[in-house]
Parts: structure tokens; sequence; C-alpha cells
């Protein structure tokens, strides 16, 4: 997984040279528009989850480790960089859906 931050102007760049959700970029655009990422963005972050990882069901399930890395994604950012705005990529399968989550997930950490 992937966080990076970038001014305004990079971003309006990036959406005009078609960064979007990455489930709609054909793979080969998808590899140029990382390099070109890469290379613009003040800001690069990547965290890995591991087959281990999600095999270990005692700890969390896929969802969980995503929504936990990109926590921590978001906070490595944030000593790195002003952030004003966040875009995740979501991979759930709404909006909604995803603050459901956030929410239990935060709520199962604040009880931990």
């Amino acid at each position: 997984m992937a966080g990076v931050a970038a001014d305004a102007e990079t971003v309006r760049n990036w959406t005009a040279s078609g960064v979007k959700d990455s489930k709609c970029v054909a793979p080969k655009k998808r590899e140029k528009l990382t390099g070109m990422i890469k290379k613009t963005a003040s800001s690069c972050v990547i965290r890995e989850i591991t087959p281990a990882m999600i095999d270990d069901k005692g700890v969390f399930n896929l969802n969980d480790w995503e929504m936990s890395i990109t926590l921590k994604i978001v906070q490595q950012l944030k000593k790195k960089a002003v952030i004003a705005q966040v875009f995740i990529d979501n991979w759930e399968v709404s909006r909604s859906r995803f603050f459901e989550r956030l929410t239990r997930f935060l709520d199962r950490k604040r009880r931990a």
C-alpha cells in the first residue's frame, strides 16, 4: 500500500494525467502513472501487507490490515509534510462502508 503527499497543483496535474481509482486504470497505464507520482510527490510512503500477516487470523483480517496500514501511512506522511486533504483509494464497496469500517476499527482500538 502507498500514500503520497503533494500540493494542490500537483494533484490537479495527476488528475489531468489520468490518476483515479486504481481499479479503473489499465495495468500499463498504472505503471506509468506510478512513476510520475513518485517523481512529483513531495513525500511517498510504501508499506506492505505480507501473506503471513493476512494468514495470522488471531491479529487482523485483510480489511483490518488495510485500515491499520492506511492509518500508519497517513501518520508517517504527516511527519514529512503538511496535509490539508487525504484521498484514499477505497477498497470497500462504498464510501459509507469505508467510514463504517473505520469507526468500528477505531472503536476496537480504543477498547483494547
